[in-house]
């Protein structure tokens, strides 16, 4: 009879970690492929405003980190302080119309107003106050009397002489840019110079002429006049005034 030859065993240890080195793989792997079912469902949402980050997401292998709670609260808080200014904002307007209708009410009574009229009334009330904002601070006369050491009648006459920037209120009160006044004197004639060409050669309003002191020139580099004018550009400040001042008369 033959030999038997004894048979070997593996042991039982070996198949328990070989079985779960086989169910830890296979489980990884549905884990992974779960993933992926969830990832490439998010994809497919239209709704999904993220497609691009979730695609880098899934070609790098890795998620997105969501925000820290210090992050969110940091958010919170500066979307709550920007709605509460919106809020002071919206007070504040109903604050002034309510005193505009007040005043309305006294002035005309029972009469009836129609709608263009009260809409011109708002605009001549806020006149004074846009322009302010678009031109900086406006000086009184007697601010500029201080500034430069003069009686107010040398203030009046330095403004008929055109030889500083003044401009009448719908008050019919008289305000000077406070600005003219951190000029070197012959900059400041060069300043009074160009609105003065503006207002009379190009029948500009003196406010209109005042904004085109301050507002960006696209023939002075971007610049604005009076910044061009403290360069040392008040040539090319001046040619574009009578260039403009041509333009706006035609």
């Amino acid at each position: 009879m033959p030999g038997n030859r004894a048979s070997k065993k593996t042991p039982d240890s070996t198949v328990r970690q070989t079985r779960a080195a086989r169910t830890g793989a296979r489980t990884v792997a549905l884990g992974e492929a779960a993933d992926r079912f969830v990832w490439e469902d998010k994809l497919r949402d239209p709704n999904t405003e993220r497609r691009a980050e979730l695609i880098a997401d899934l070609r790098s292998g890795g998620v997105a980190s969501a925000p820290s709670a210090a992050t969110l609260e940091e958010r919170a808080a500066s979307e709550l302080e920007a709605l509460a200014g919106l809020l002071r904002e919206a007070a504040a307007f109903r604050g002034a119309g309510a005193a505009f209708a007040e005043e309305i009410a006294a002035l005309v009574g029972d009469e009836p107003l129609d709608e263009e009229t009260v809409r011109r009334a708002a605009r001549i009330a806020v006149a004074d106050q846009a322009w302010q904002q678009r031109t900086g601070t406006l000086f009184e006369t007697r601010d500029v009397a201080e500034t430069l050491g003069v009686t107010r009648q040398r203030v009046n006459t330095l403004a008929g002489q055109a030889r500083i920037i003044a401009v009448q209120t719908q008050s019919g009160q008289w305000r000077y840019p406070a600005w003219q006044f951190d000029l070197d004197p012959e900059q400041r004639q060069q300043a009074a110079t160009a609105h003065r060409i503006l207002v009379e050669e190009g029948r500009m309003s003196p406010w209109t002429a005042l904004s085109w002191l301050t507002s960006r020139h696209p023939e002075l580099d971007a610049d604005d006049p009076v910044s061009a004018i403290r360069g040392g550009q008040a040539d090319q400040v001046l040619v574009a005034a009578r260039r403009d001042a041509h333009r706006a008369a035609q």
